[in-house]
């Protein structure tokens, strides 16, 4: 084979990696051996920039031999080298965004302090390709050449580039998905806290403690070393201020942003980041070094703002954080404001009876048949009245189900409000020949508007099932995965069934969904479920978590569906030590009674 046929197959390769998966560094060495099997004699290595720019973290060097002994590895196990001990062709290469070759080590003077490493490493030549993402250089990767440079050409070079547009397109496509997860990990635990402390606050924590909560709390998520609170409330409008750690200096910063901020060029704006390099001019950076601020609306007015300093860096998702705190400190004194009002309205309290009844009503049948062998059963636990958390089942021909669960952010009428639009959205969404991502795609797009003016978003789960084949068809917004029990080597185990974890329904409007299929009837039982069930917390703030579930479960399998729910429900009162629990949940509980008979013999 010719070397520009071995160029085209390997580009061709080392695409199909770049493709198949969310993770660059489950393929980094593969990459790296498949372009040097194209360019050979030669060694390769990639760096990728570190938080601050001035550290490069060496991987894919397992071609090398002498370099990664000349550096220490740090506590994890990893080589993080200064950018200031590289030669100064490859901060030439970074700084122009382009590729250089050194094609002489030893009679360039750019290399001149670089003989002793060639010498030791066995190499003549060296190209320098930086690694670019959105326009920005994330790292570079550099090729040691062993032969003289005579015996490559342009063509290896040009190659050797298309692999680093790829490895940075990989690294892009690597980092939107640990951002995305980063991401959710962060909103469901910032929620789970703020609608604890907003229970707190309803039985009389008091405003004060309330806002030092939320405070303590948004530092811890958004990596600040510093928060303030300032809020008119109550009919008087009496001003409330609240802080946490250094935040004396802080508030000065605030005050002036604040002043900015209602001037009418920020009018539009509620809420803006500022790093180190962005930071107005009358802020003191011997005190601030980034910052954070979002503006507190209620009813069209505002009524004060939120602002974190000092984290290392703040991007847009922190500001999204922000927004969410925003929001709930919002909904959180709005209903400390009702509190009162329902103690002197009783009536109120029948119109929510009617509300849940309302809910109620728009909830499938808790037991529905499949088919002969499957049977469907699910358990909806509401958080004292009105609930966010919301399940849809219905045929969408002889041979097929539509099975949506799905949580909307928060609790009370407004959650009812999207519960209402879901279920319609979904009916009139699904048809005969749509997939599950296309109907989740299509959501979105329909109901962001809404969802985005009120400053809200739901997780969900769509699962088209065809009871014949046993097989799914599923898409996911930012749910939890589905879990599955089966018998495997003779061991009875649990596991989550993959989804791509995509966005929730009202983040991004132009999110697109993707499609999985899956064969389930190597599976007893599926289980589905909102976060309620696995977030309810202890005494000691510990979750009841994935794994206690997945326990139960197994335990449980060869019983019927309410006996599953019953033990959950039983764990879950012995975890948090209350009948009542805050939050609401579902149990999806799909069960293949024919696959339990024949194997045990029931």
């Amino acid at each position: 084979m010719g070397r520009m046929d071995s160029r085209m197959k390997g580009i061709v390769e080392i695409s199909k990696m770049v493709t198949a998966t969310d993770n660059f560094f489950n393929i980094k060495d593969a990459v790296v051996e498949k372009m040097l099997e194209v360019i050979y004699p030669a060694k390769a290595c990639v760096n990728l920039f570190i938080n601050d720019f001035e550290n490069v973290h060496l991987v894919c060097s397992s071609t090398l031999e002498y370099i990664p002994k000349a550096y220490k590895k740090n506590e994890k196990g990893e080589y993080h080298i200064p950018l200031a001990s590289y030669p100064p062709y490859i901060h030439e290469a970074i700084e122009k965004k382009e590729v250089i070759w050194v094609k002489d080590i030893y009679n360039d003077e750019r290399a001149i302090n670089e003989i002793p490493l060639a010498i030791h490493e066995g190499y003549r030549s060296r190209a320098v390709f930086p690694l670019i993402s959105n326009n920005q250089v994330i790292g570079f990767m550099t090729s040691f050449f062993i032969e003289e440079s005579s015996y490559y050409n342009d063509e290896d070079i040009d190659f050797i580039s298309s692999v680093a547009t790829m490895i940075g397109f990989s690294i892009d496509i690597t980092t939107k998905k640990r951002d995305a997860d980063l991401m959710m990990k962060k909103v469901r635990g910032s929620l789970n806290f703020i609608n604890k402390a907003s229970d707190e606050l309803y039985k009389g924590l008091g405003l004060n403690k309330f806002l030092k909560l939320i405070n303590k709390q948004v530092c811890n998520v958004t990596l600040s070393k510093s928060a303030f609170i300032m809020m008119k409330f109550g009919e008087g409008e009496n001003l409330y201020e609240s802080g946490f750690g250094e935040h004396i200096k802080l508030k000065e910063a605030a005050l002036k942003i604040h002043k900015q901020f209602q001037k009418s060029s920020a009018k539009i704006l509620n809420g803006q980041y500022y790093n180190k390099r962005e930071m107005p001019d009358y802020i003191d950076l011997h005190e601030i070094n980034t910052l954070l601020y979002h503006r507190l609306i209620k009813d069209g007015e505002e009524i004060g703002f939120i602002v974190v300093s000092n984290a290392p860096s703040y991007r847009a998702d922190d500001l999204k954080i922000l927004n969410i705190f925003a929001m709930q400190i919002i909904f959180a004194i709005e209903r400390y404001e009702n509190a009162s009002k329902l103690i002197a309205h009783k009536v109120i309290e029948k119109e929510l009876e009617l509300v849940e009844k309302q809910q109620r009503i728009m909830m499938p049948k808790n037991h529905l048949k499949l088919s002969d062998s499957t049977q469907i059963s699910y358990y909806y636990h509401p958080a004292r009245n009105i609930g966010g958390d919301f399940c849809d089942i219905f045929f969408i021909n002889k041979k097929r189900a539509c099975i949506f669960i799905a949580d909307v952010m928060g609790h009370g009428i407004l959650s009812n409000y999207f519960v209402a639009m879901l279920k319609g959205a979904v009916k009139s969404s699904v048809k005969e020949n749509v997939s599950a991502g296309e109907v989740l795609t299509k959501l979105n797009k329909t109901l962001f508007e809404d969802f985005n003016s009120m400053d809200a978003f739901t997780t969900g789960t769509l699962i088209f099932y065809d009871q014949d084949r046993n097989q799914i068809n599923a898409s996911n917004a930012g749910h939890h995965l589905p879990i599955g029990i089966k018998k495997e080597n003779g061991r009875v185990v649990a596991e989550e069934i993959l989804f791509d974890s995509g966005m929730p329904l009202g983040v991004l409007e132009d999110t697109r969904y993707t499609n999985q299929h899956y064969d389930v009837g190597k599976y007893d039982l599926l289980c589905l479920f909102t976060d309620g069930v696995i977030e309810a917390m202890n005494g000691l703030g510990e979750g009841f978590g994935i794994e206690a579930l997945k326990h139960i479960l197994i335990a449980h399998y060869q019983e019927d569906a309410d006996q599953i729910n019953e033990s959950v429900q039983e764990a879950l009162n012995l975890h948090t030590g209350k009948k009542q629990l805050l939050d609401d949940w579902i149990l999806m509980i799909i069960k293949n009674n024919e696959r339990t008979e024949i194997e045990y013999g029931v």
